[in-house]
C-alpha cells in the first residue's frame, strides 16, 4: 500500500491556514479570455479549510454559471464538495461528494454511489470549476511521487514543467507550471506562483489568470501549445512507422460499407496513401514488400469527421479512434494551418484535413473565430481573403453575421469556386439562407429553428438550442415544413446535421 507523505513545506501551509482561520476570507479574482478577448471571470474566496467558487462566461452567446464550495480536511484531501449551476450549453448542475468517516460518497449526472478507499484519495469533480487544478495540486504535491488514487476511479499525478517569472506590470511573481495527468485524454497545463497559491490555467486560446497579469496572455498560451507540441512530437518519434516501400495487411477481412458483408480471408497492399490491391491469402508477399500481421481483425475504411474545429490535442486521438479525414468548420486560421503543415510533414500524427473560412458578426455574441466582420464590405474582403489564399473548400457563415450581406457573400464565394455553409443568421431563418445561395445548412437545429421562432427572437444566445423544446408542436407534414424540404431539395442544399 502507498504512503502519502507530507513535505514539511506543505505540513507548514497547512498549520498556517488552520492558525487563520478565523481570519477574513481571501478573495481573489481571475479573468477568463479566449484568444485575448476577456470573456468572463472567477472569483475564489478562502476562509481557512473552506474554499467558495463562483465561475462564469460567455463566449459565442454560451458559458457555464457555476458555483462551487469545497471544504478541506486537515490533510489537504476534500472532505465536502458541492457544484451547483448550468453547463455550458444550460445543462442543470446538481453535484456533491462527501467524505464521512472513510466512507465517499458522491452524486453526479450518473447517479449516487460510494467507495471506501484504502489509501489517501482524491475526489475529481465531474463539473469543477478550473480552480479545482488548484486543489489537485496541492494535494499532490504532498504526496511523496505526487501521485494518488482518484475517485470514482483512475489516478492523478502531477508533472513539473518549468520555473519562471509573470508580471503585472509592477510586481514580479515567481512561479511554476505543471501537467495533471489522469483527469483528462491530455495533460491539463496551469501554473501555481511560489506559495503554490494557483496563478493560470493555460491552453492555446483559452487563458484564466489572477487578475492583473492578463498581459501575460500570449506568452502563457505559447507555453501551454509548446508543452502539448513537444509531447505530441516525442509520442510521434517514438511510434510512428515510415515505410518506404508498398505495406500487405495479411489475414484480414475486408469490410463492405455497400453490402454490409465482410469479405473472405485477404490481404490487403497499400502504396504510400493508396490502396492497390485486395489479394487472396494465396498471394505470396513479395521480397519488395513490408508485411503486417492482421491477425484475422476486420480492416474498414478510415472514417471521416465531416464537422470539426480541429485542434492539436485532437490529432492523434482522431488517428486512435479510426478518423483518417476531418473537414474543418471553422478554426483559428494560422493555429490549423499550421498544424496541417506539421502533419502533412509528419512531425505530429493526424488526419487529413480540408479547410472552411469561418466568418464571423461582431456583436456582444461573436465567436471567437477566423474572421469578425463589421460591415457588408469588410464581408466581401473576408470572402476574397479565403479565396485568394486558395487551399479553403468553403466558407463557413456564423450566427452574428447579418442575414442582407450574406446574398454578395455567396456569389462572390461562388466566384471563386467555393461553397458555401454556416449556422442561419439571427433574425433570418433557413428559408431566406436557402434562397440566398447556401449549399449547406450546418446543424439540424439551425433549420428546424424557422419553423418555431419568431422573427424577433435572438438565436446568437443559448436560445438556438432551449428552443428545440418547442419542437413537439411543430406538424412535421405541415406546409412550412413542406416549404423548406421542398426549397432544398430544389436548390440542392445538404444538411450537416451535427446533432
Amino acid at each position: 500500500m502507498k504512503r502519502s507523505i507530507l513535505s514539511g513545506t506543505v505540513c507548514a501551509m497547512l498549520m498556517a491556514t488552520a492558525a487563520t482561520a478565523s481570519a477574513e476570507p481571501v478573495e481573489t479574482t481571475y479573468k477568463i479570455l479566449v484568444s485575448g478577448t476577456e470573456i468572463g471571470d472567477m472569483v475564489v474566496s478562502q476562509d481557512g479549510n473552506t474554499i467558495d467558487v463562483d465561475y462564469e462566461y460567455r463566449n459565442n452567446g454560451r458559458g457555464p454559471t457555476l458555483l462551487e464550495a469545497i471544504e478541506l480536511g486537515d490533510d489537504g484531501l476534500p472532505v465536502s464538495w458541492t457544484v451547483s449551476g448550468a453547463s455550458t450549453f444550460g445543462n442543470q448542475i446538481d453535484e456533491s461528494f462527501v467524505m464521512d468517516n472513510g466512507v465517499a460518497t458522491w452524486t453526479d449526472s450518473t447517479g449516487t454511489d460510494d467507495d471506501t478507499p484504502t489509501e489517501p484519495s482524491i475526489y475529481v469533480a465531474q463539473s469543477g470549476t478550473p480552480y479545482a487544478l488548484s486543489v489537485y495540486a496541492n494535494a499532490l504535491l504532498a504526496d511523496f511521487d505526487n501521485s494518488m488514487p482518484a475517485l470514482p476511479a483512475g489516478n492523478l499525478s502531477l508533472q513539473e514543467m518549468e520555473s519562471f517569472d509573470v508580471t503585472d506590470g509592477e510586481t514580479t511573481v515567481a512561479a511554476t507550471s505543471y501537467a495533471l495527468i489522469g483527469s483528462e485524454l491530455d495533460p491539463t497545463y496551469f501554473v501555481l506562483d511560489d506559495s503554490n497559491v494557483f496563478m493560470a490555467l493555460i491552453t492555446p486560446e483559452f487563458l484564466i489568470v489572477r487578475e492583473g497579469f492578463e498581459g501575460e496572455d500570449e506568452r502563457l498560451r505559447a507555453l501551454a501549445t509548446r508543452y502539448a507540441t513537444e509531447r505530441f512530437e516525442q509520442i510521434q518519434a517514438d511510434t510512428a512507422h515510415v515505410f518506404d516501400a508498398p505495406v500487405r495487411i495479411r489475414n484480414v477481412r475486408v469490410f463492405d460499407p455497400a453490402t454490409l458483408a465482410l469479405s473472405e480471408p485477404s490481404s490487403v497492399v497499400v502504396d504510400g496513401d493508396k490502396i492497390v490491391s485486395i489479394d487472396p491469402l494465396t498471394v505470396e508477399t513479395a521480397a519488395t514488400e513490408y508485411e503486417i500481421d492482421g491477425a484475422g481483425g476486420t480492416l474498414i475504411a478510415g472514417l471521416s469527421d465531416m464537422h470539426a474545429h480541429l485542434g492539436q490535442n485532437d490529432a492523434l486521438l482522431n488517428i486512435a479512434a479510426g478518423v483518417t479525414f476531418v473537414r474543418d468548420m471553422g478554426n483559428d486560421n494560422a493555429v490549423l494551418s499550421d498544424l496541417i503543415a506539421k502533419i502533412e510533414a509528419g512531425t505530429l500524427a493526424g488526419p487529413r484535413v480540408i479547410k472552411s473560412g469561418f466568418i464571423e458578426g461582431k456583436s456582444p455574441f461573436s465567436s471567437n473565430n477566423g474572421e469578425i466582420v463589421s460591415s457588408q464590405e469588410e464581408a466581401l474582403d473576408a470572402v476574397r481573403k479565403y479565396g485568394d489564399a486558395g487551399d479553403f473548400f468553403m466558407i463557413k457563415i456564423y450566427n452574428s453575421m447579418k442575414g442582407e450581406w450574406v446574398p454578395e457573400m455567396v456569389e462572390l464565394a461562388h466566384d471563386y469556386g467555393m461553397r458555401v455553409a454556416g449556422h442561419v443568421p439571427a433574425f433570418s431563418n433557413a428559408n431566406q439562407m436557402i434562397e440566398a445561395g447556401y449549399d449547406e445548412l450546418t446543424h439540424i437545429n439551425q433549420v428546424m429553428l424557422g419553423w418555431v421562432l419568431t422573427p424577433e427572437e435572438d438565436t446568437r444566445s443559448l436560445l438556438r438550442l432551449t428552443a428545440l423544446q418547442r419542437l413537439p408542436v411543430v406538424d412535421l407534414d405541415s406546409e412550412q415544413v413542406a416549404h423548406t424540404l421542398d426549397l432544398m431539395v430544389e436548390n440542392d442544399v445538404s444538411i450537416d446535421p451535427t446533432i
